[in-house]
């Protein structure tokens, strides 16, 4: 009925399901999952929360929940949920893997690149074939030995011009200043022409060059490896995740396959 158009009989559909069937994780999951697909947040994180009343030992809905949990109170709901999730299902891979997701994203005070890597590795060993911890690990990888060196050598060429003063004003508008200026300096980085680029406000002109040679495709394959990653993923032959699925783009693809694609 969802396939065709019919959202309202699809949930009316599911709603008889949760009452007949109450029992059964899996109707309270599409449940929550038609929910998030049209974009019914709310609605979603409100079944999820009823579901898991009942089915406490079902790491598919506490990884959900901990999805929908950023909507409400952001990282700090999200890692209330992590742990909350964690003492109910400890050996949930899925859950292991929304715990590496909150670890992993850049722009949050949670990023921690150490502490996504533990939690995929048990990701990965309790649930081998959700496939969605392998490609999270793929990210890793790729923030680890790739743009992690580069961020590394932009921090040490431009260091001297961040010199923050005494006052927490003048602090944060330095720390906003050296951001603004290093943004531009790698977006002009990724500009293939250089000369429809204006120069003249740009205060790093000194790393333009370095940067745009390590941030090709052919500077990322020659700056990572990938061997143990697909030998791993080729042993544990995934076969779920909607991330994974997203990733594979033929039905008989081979997780090496899938892993490349990524």
């Amino acid at each position: 009925e969802e396939f065709i158009g019919c959202t309202h009989l699809a949930r009316s559909v599911l709603c008889k399901g949760r009452v007949l069937y109450c029992n059964d994780w899996k109707v309270w999951l599409e449940s929550v999952l038609l929910e998030i697909r049209t974009m019914n947040l709310r609605r979603a994180l409100e079944i999820v929360t009823v579901a898991l009343e009942i089915h406490q030992g079902t790491g598919r809905l506490w990884a959900t929940l901990i999805q929908l949990c950023q909507i409400r109170g952001g990282d700090q709901a999200q890692i209330f949920a992590l742990q909350r999730a964690l003492n109910a299902v400890p050996k949930s891979g899925e859950v292991w893997c929304e715990g590496a997701r909150i670890h992993l994203n850049p722009f949050s005070d949670t990023f921690d690149v150490s502490r996504a890597r533990r939690h995929l590795f048990f990701a990965t060993k309790f649930t081998p074939q959700y496939g969605d911890s392998f490609i999270e690990a793929l990210r890793l990888e790729l923030l680890h030995q790739w743009l992690e060196p580069i961020a590394t050598y932009i921090w040490k060429k431009t260091k001297s011009t961040f010199l923050p003063l005494e006052a927490q004003d003048a602090k944060t508008n330095c720390l906003s200043k050296y951001i603004a200026d290093i943004s531009l300096a790698v977006f002009i980085s990724q500009e293939t022409n250089e000369n429809e680029v204006p120069f003249s406000d740009l205060v790093h002109k000194n790393i333009v060059s370095t940067v745009r040679q390590e941030l090709t495709s052919d500077s990322m394959r020659s700056a990572i490896d990938l061997d143990d990653l697909r030998q791993a993923c080729s042993n544990a032959d995934p076969n779920y995740g909607s991330l994974w699925f997203s990733c594979r783009r033929h039905p008989c693809d081979t997780p090496q396959r899938v892993i490349e694609d990524a």
